[in-house]
């Protein structure tokens, strides 16, 4: 059977219709697993330096809402790096769902002489799929240090660093 209409029209205001179990409210998708319910993006474009070997914060952060504790949240991290140093410049990066550590990695590169100045640009991509299991806010956020005997910046050179958190019904 096929029923052809140019309009559906919600009963109750503000409820929605649902469809085969999806529904639709507000000219999206409101429920279903996989769907893309909400999209928050932040940049950082002040340049911060460290030469510290303890995480500190880069500035770059951002905080979403999920609307369902089943929801979760895809966060992809860009940060445009610099690092010098003697020897080997090592940068070590986090990612923090409020004040818990989700995922670190790092950039090092192996170039030159070692016992001269080593300078090198590199771009740091995270990415994470958190199951955050609330409807509270919630901030995701990134650390840097530097273990070597260098210094590590972030939104070097005029770049702008991004951070963005996509909620996905579960």
């Amino acid at each position: 059977s096929e029923i052809k209409v140019d309009t559906i029209s919600e009963k109750t205001s503000a409820n929605g219709v649902t469809i085969d179990g999806v529904l639709l409210k507000d000219n999206k998708l409101a429920s279903g697993t996989g769907n893309v319910l909400q999209v928050v993006t932040a940049t950082l474009s002040t340049a911060l330096e460290t030469t510290s070997g303890t995480f500190a914060d880069t500035g770059l952060t951002a905080n979403i809402t999920p609307s369902s504790t089943s929801s979760k949240v895809l966060v992809l991290v860009q940060h445009n790096t610099f690092a010098t140093g003697t020897n080997i410049p090592v940068s070590w990066f986090q990612l923090l769902r409020d004040s818990t550590s989700l995922q670190q990695v790092y950039g090092i590169i192996k170039a030159g002489n070692f016992q001269s100045v080593v300078h090198y640009y590199l771009p740091i991509h995270m990415t994470f799929v958190d199951s955050p299991s609330t409807t509270s806010q919630i901030t995701y956020k990134t650390q840097f240090k530097e273990t070597s005997d260098g210094s590590a910046k972030v939104a070097a050179d005029d770049f702008i660093d991004t951070i963005t958190l996509i909620e996905i019904g579960g």
